[in-house]
């Protein structure tokens, strides 16, 4: 019997290298691409990484938030990608928080941002640079108007007439209800972000 002679094992030798050399390349190749994609991922990705980490947590009413003004977002702020995506995950938060707990409506202050921003939680609406422009002196109604550890008992208009910030067109946009129980929460919070000392209360 013969044995391989040593011209064929070494021709044997360099074909399984050569092969193993190919399936080394594809490898490397693969993991160098994986580690680019996934790069690229991170740099797409930290901006709003950033904007989602920002810290929103809802912090309990206390008094003295009734006696400060909360001043107006302003449009340039809006007109940022940063500042759109900033008001998105605030209302997000705030939607979070009115279903922990037992409000009305929570305002951009109770997370930290001092700002003429509020949220009904009755109906999923935020409401941006709201200001009163006008109500019915006739149509009275009772409201229950309380903050943090306030509260009384008022006689409010029946109905209301706002304007607030449309955060879509970025104008001014007037709003009327005569809805009771919606008119009492918007007169409290509106008068609470403004200042207003007759007003000065938000809801419970």
């Amino acid at each position: 019997m013969k044995c391989c002679s040593r011209k064929k094992l070494q021709n044997i030798d360099e074909t399984y290298f050569r092969r193993r050399a190919g399936k080394t390349y594809y490898i490397v190749f693969a993991c160098v691409a994986l580690v680019f994609g996934l790069l690229s991922f991170f740099v797409i990705s930290a901006p709003k990484a950033q904007i989602a980490h920002l810290n929103l947590t809802f912090v309990t009413p206390r008094i003295e938030d009734m006696h400060r003004i909360k001043p107006d977002v302003p449009l340039s702020m809006l007109q940022e990608r940063s500042g759109q995506e900033k008001l998105q995950h605030l209302q997000e938060a705030m939607s979070r928080a009115c279903n922990m707990h037992p409000f009305s409506a929570v305002f951009a202050h109770n997370f930290g941002m001092d700002y003429n921003i509020f949220y009904v939680c009755g109906e999923d609406t935020m409401r941006v640079n709201a200001h009163l422009k006008d109500y019915a002196a006739q149509g009275e109604q009772t409201c229950v108007e309380g903050y943090a550890s306030s509260s009384r008992t008022v006689k409010r208009s029946s109905n209301i007439l706002y304007s607030h910030l449309d955060l879509v067109s970025l104008t001014n946009t007037d709003v009327y209800s005569d809805d009771p129980k919606k008119t009492c929460v918007l007169f409290n919070a509106i008068g609470l972000l403004s200042g207003d000392s007759a007003s000065k209360v938000a809801m419970l």
